[in-house]
């Protein structure tokens, strides 16, 4: 068996390879292509930032939920806006304390109470005021003059209505809608006396703050009660129930009772229907309700 072409294979392998002054072959090192290295790094680059991006996501929202624009602070619509203060109730009266310097408030305030909640259509929230004028000092305090409600919108605008002059402060009752068009009425109590109670509703229209009429009562005593509700079906409307008793009769006895119903005209009560009858039976608290139906209760101070 002949060994040339072995030996010819072997001379034409080392005849190619790159000598060495030494005599001994140079490996060349293999080096990777930079255009496909660069590549590379910028793929992983894409996708550390698209895996960083859902994880933030998936933190912000919760598993099942679709992801919501965050809510409008109202807090933030009127930044510097004044707080509810507390009155004092002493041996000498109602008294007020002086309200701090504030851009929303005249001069010589006090007695300040402050909601937000929508009133006027489209706005995502108004600030209402509530505050009286306040006159000389005296024992324990400033006794409060005429009370104001102040509405100022996210826009800038203002409007104020003047309450009726009473023997107790006003205060809020209730919030709510209760004519059916966009935007939050209030229930306000105005007066408090043994007898019965003065309330009002009140409503933003037409750019103003309207105190509408006709203005209601509950309450009462022995002889004669009184209670106003809120309707919404099938329209919005307001009951008012006046209960007295007939003469000569023990409480137990005849009572005779007024009901009337209102409905809603722009920012006034029309009176659409008024039946009387007679009852035996004092009047029970749901016949005396003080704005049943008309918004959610309210605390006196809440700004």
């Amino acid at each position: 068996m002949s060994l040339l072409p072995s030996v010819e294979r072997e001379l034409m392998r080392a005849a190619r390879a790159p000598v060495a002054r030494s005599g001994a072959p140079v490996r060349t090192p293999w080096r990777p292509r930079r255009s496909g290295a660069m590549l590379a790094i910028a793929v992983s680059a894409v996708a550390l930032m698209i895996g960083a991006g859902f994880l933030i996501a998936l933190r912000g929202t919760p598993r099942g939920a679709p992801a919501a624009p965050a809510p409008r602070p109202s807090r933030g619509l009127f930044p510097g806006a004044p707080r509810s203060q507390r009155p004092d109730i002493g041996r000498d009266g109602y008294r007020c304390r002086p309200a701090p310097r504030n851009r929303y408030l005249p001069r010589a305030v006090g007695c300040v109470t402050v909601l937000r909640l929508p009133m006027v259509p489209g706005d995502p929230g108004d600030l209402v005021i509530l505050y009286a004028q306040l006159g000389h000092r005296a024992a324990g305090g400033f006794p409060p003059g005429r009370f104001t409600l102040e509405l100022v919108r996210p826009s800038g605008a203002l409007a104020r209505t003047r309450l009726p002059a009473t023997d107790a402060p006003p205060g809020f009752v209730r919030a709510g809608n209760v004519n059916g068009v966009a935007g939050d009425e209030l229930t306000m109590l105005l007066d408090d006396i043994s007898s019965g109670d003065t309330y009002a509703l009140v409503t933003a229209h037409a750019g103003r703050l309207v105190l509408v009429h006709p203005l209601l009562s509950a309450g009462g005593d022995s002889v004669f009660r009184e209670g106003f509700a809120c309707r919404r079906a099938p329209r919005p409307r307001v009951i008012s129930r006046t209960m007295v008793l007939g003469d000569s009769q023990p409480v137990n006895g005849r009572w005779r009772w007024t009901v009337t119903s209102y409905t809603w005209h722009g920012a006034t009560l029309r009176r659409v229907s008024r039946r009387t009858f007679t009852r035996r039976g004092l009047p029970g608290r749901s016949a005396m309700t003080r704005g049943v139906g008309c918004g959610r209760a309210m605390g006196s101070a809440t700004g």
